[in-house]
């Protein structure tokens, strides 16, 4: 059967209007479930997901004409709202083009109406092509987009950069759905509109300044698979009531769905495999976008991650001197800054080191991380041994430090970040009296009293992100519901309770729950924004597309899951969704036992995390370029590649000085089925391109945190290097070990000078102190500083 000519409408969406829209390939209907035997039938199986997908967040700002597809941009302080669709809708002749138009939104709810204005660049004026098919709408502004859970739409970004070749572009355009090579001209008009989504590729750059978007279409779908839709209006389109002409293409960024390109529609579709539309390039339009519609969102414009800095700052005025890592402040202080009262704030990754003197010198230097009251920089022990006074330094210098977990609280810009030293601190005066929100990493706890002379007992305890307005009604042991917004102590503690965490990629800023914990709809700060899921053991990440988890548009998951492998998403309700930038979040948990191994920067401590059933991995690209250390539990191994194609098998926890030069012994060559080369001394491995976790039945032995159930494993045959982790080193442990392995713990570095004890099994802390040491002496090694796994057999 040769199939030329079909248009269909689907009767289960929305008004009743003339239409054509998205036409899709041939094969891409048969690949979904349609019949060429029966496609009246089966198409609206097939269609029924690009309407679903249609109604993604993302593409709630695409909006119809009487005529044509436009997108809403946003609103001026005027009453006005600006939309973004095709020149030739308006068969303008100026630039400025009085018009009486009405803009409907995804509902049908009419968002705009009334006398306005279509603006036209003069590029138009001069030539009419498909690259110049691009206009202003200004129009009084009726009503707000609203999604299906009651969300206001954001404006979408327009893409401003230069990197739109050989990307997927979607669409979403108003119409029926065509299929194939169908002609609309010669096809009669349809009883219902509907809107569709679609996606293909550009193809190329073209004319004059790049001005020409290419993007293909495979009517038959055989040669270019991922090309199986395109725009498709005809050329009688005002015989019509709407069209998909003035459509947006969209790209994915770090922002969610932007703007890269708008659809002129009109081009017949070509029997030729390898058709290429033209598009008008949004980039090339940039600045005339901005002197219509000044407000207009540029994805250059959003905050990007800052690299961690060390700051001190005035108290007096607020001023802040900031360094990067390795960066000093010469021979002395700005004199602004040079003997004046201090605080310090340094971002995790980073230490504070500040002098009483100039220059740094004769080791009168302290280091600090976190936040440090001025009253916490006054009798502290220097290097020199000494007690010194910092909060009135006059050198300083910013160093890398393994990143230890903080637990914060945040008040806009003012952030108050502590480590897990249990110690009370009085919240500061430039942050008192404000409302805050919690932001604590997993391991460790923030617990808020807003007694001005607090008990233990007047202490509640929160794990996670804590939004201002839970804060602000909390219930204690005693039933009592208090207002913590604004506390008045804080501490942060060691806890052992796993989280379920989405990080921006835009920002790094992390949004985490404990296990039964639900957001309802995301802060704006995260909502909508990129993100990568970061799970820990023992629960899961459930996030929805709208913020009220409504119509089953849900999915879980666990370990490390990046942003790419969060699109496309078989939902709960079946449909498939785009979980990349979600709207609501909760933490369940995860029955699945199956362990996780990661590997783990150490400059930032984020994580990348697998389990046994995964497939080989690639190490995402946040990753790459950054040293990291392996942490891995009993049961399993890790395959780790390195930049050369060598793999190296690794188990337990393996810092990485020992994953940059592993022992020749432990070497275990690429497997057959791999091409890629080995050497006889692999190195390199603490900068990992690829990562691999399979089950194994090797002994291990382990010590675990009392706190925060950190964990330091190593198989029979290893030890640790000079001195254990900093995650666990000097803290309070217990040992567990395989039946076949037995450690030997020292209270010393090095395992030196027979100070060693011998334990195995599970050995509880209280056992592991006043133990009869190698050298005779009774000795407590409940908090080690070195250790060797021995095997038995």
């Amino acid at each position: 059967m040769k199939l030329t000519k079909f248009l269909f409408c689907i009767p289960f969406l929305i008004p009743s209007i003339n239409a054509e829209a998205i036409t899709i390939s041939t094969q891409y209907f048969i690949d979904h479930g349609g019949s060429l035997d029966d496609v009246e039938s089966t198409l609206p199986r097939v269609v029924k997901p690009l309407y679903d997908k249609s109604l993604d967040h993302g593409f709630l700002s695409v909006v119809h004409t009487e005529h044509c597809t436009a997108t809403w941009l946003g609103d001026s302080g005027d009453g006005y709202s600006f939309f973004l669709s095709a020149a030739h809708c308006f068969d303008g002749s100026e630039e400025g083009l009085p018009i009486n138009e009405s803009i409907f939104d995804w509902s049908g709810k009419l968002i705009a109406s009334g006398d306005g204005v279509a603006y036209i660049p003069k590029e138009r004026l001069e030539t009419e092509t498909p690259q110049t098919d691009v206009a202003i709408l200004k129009l009084p502004k009726t009503g707000e987009i609203v999604s299906i859970s009651g969300d206001v739409v954001e404006a979408p970004y327009l893409y401003d950069g230069s990197s739109e070749e050989q990307i997927k572009v979607a669409f979403v355009g108003y119409g029926g759905i065509g299929l194939g090579m169908s002609d609309f001209d010669s096809l009669h008009a349809i009883d219902k509109m509907q809107r569709f989504y679609g996606e293909s590729e550009i193809t190329a750059l073209t004319v004059n300044e790049r001005r020409n978007l290419l993007v293909g279409y495979d009517a038959s779908g055989l040669f270019y698979e991922n090309q199986w839709a395109r725009l498709s209006s005809p050329s009688n389109y005002h015989d019509r009531e709407i069209t998909d002409a003035g459509a947006a293409l969209w790209k994915q960024d770090l922002h969610g769905w932007v703007v890269v390109g708008v659809a002129d529609g009109r081009s017949p579709i070509s029997e030729q495999f390898g058709e290429q539309i033209s598009n008008v390039r949004i980039h090339s339009y940039i600045n005339w976008i901005q002197s219509v519609f000044p407000e207009v969102k540029l994805n250059s414009e959003v905050e990007q991650k800052e690299p961690p800095q060390g700051c001190i700052v005035r108290v007096d005025t607020g001023d802040k001197y900031c360094l990067g890592v390795n960066e000093w402040s010469g021979y002395s202080l700005p004199k602004q800054f040079a003997g004046h009262e201090v605080y310090v704030h340094a971002d995790q990754g980073t230490m504070v080191l500040l002098s009483d003197w100039d220059n740094l010198s004769y080791n009168h230097i302290a280091g600090f991380q976190g936040t440090v009251n001025t009253e916490n920089l006054r009798n502290v022990q220097a290097w020199n041994g000494k007690l010194l006074n910092f909060d009135k330094p006059r050198s300083m210098k910013v160093a890398s430090t393994p990143n230890v977990p903080f637990g914060c609280i945040i008040s806009g810009d003012l952030k108050y970040c502590l480590t897990a030293d249990k110690k009370l601190s009085k919240v500061p005066e430039w942050l008192k009296g404000k409302e805050v929100y919690i932001q604590a990493d997993s391991k460790v706890q923030v617990q808020l009293s807003n007694m001005e002379q607090p008990k233990p007992d007047d202490f509640v305890s929160f794990t996670g992100t804590v939004d201002t307005n839970k804060l602000k009604n909390v219930s204690t042991d005693s039933g009592e519901l208090i207002d913590l917004s604004m506390p008045s102590f804080i501490k942060v503690v060691p806890t052992s309770e796993p989280l379920g965490c989405i990080v921006s990629l835009v920002s790094g800023e992390k949004y985490c729950l404990p296990k039964g914990e639900s957001t309802g709809r995301l802060p704006d700060w995260i909502k909508g924004k990129q993100i990568y899921v970061q799970a820990t053991q023992g629960v899961k990440v459930e996030l929805s597309d709208v913020s009220d988890f409504a119509d089953g548009r849900t999915a879980s998951f666990r370990g490390t899951v990046e942003s790419e492998d969060l699109k496309g998403i078989q939902a709960d309700n079946g449909l498939i969704i785009d979980f990349a930038n979600p709207y609501a979040m909760r933490v369940k948990e995860d029955l699945d036992e199956e362990p996780f191994a990661c590997v783990v920067s150490v400059k930032d401590g984020s994580q990348f995390c697998l389990s046994s059933n995964a497939d080989q991995e690639r190490i995402p690209e946040r990753l790459l370029g950054q040293q990291v250390y392996l942490q891995s539990p009993r049961g399993v191994k890790v395959t780790l590649e390195n930049k050369s194609g060598e793999h190296h098998v690794f188990w337990g926890t393996v810092d990485s000085e020992r994953l940059k030069h592993p022992e020749i012994s432990l070497w275990t060559p690429a497997p057959s089925s791999n091409s890629l080369a080995t050497s006889t001394e692999p190195q390199d491995f603490d900068f990992p391109v690829g990562m691999k976790v399979t089950r194994s039945n090797r002994g291990m032995g382990c010590v675990v945190s009392n706190d925060d159930g950190e964990r330091f494993c190593l198989p029979g045959g290893e030890r640790s290097a000079y001195k254990l982790p900093f995650f666990i080193l000097g803290k309070s442990v217990y040992v567990d070990t395989d039946e076949d392995v037995t450690i030997w713990l020292s209270d010393w570095s090095n395992l030196s000078y027979n100070r060693i004890g011998v334990f195995s099994g599970k050995v509880e802390t209280n056992d592991l102190k006043h133990v009869l040491a190698w050298n005779g002496q009774y000795l407590d090694f409940d908090k080690p500083w070195s250790m060797r796994a021995v095997n038995n057999k």
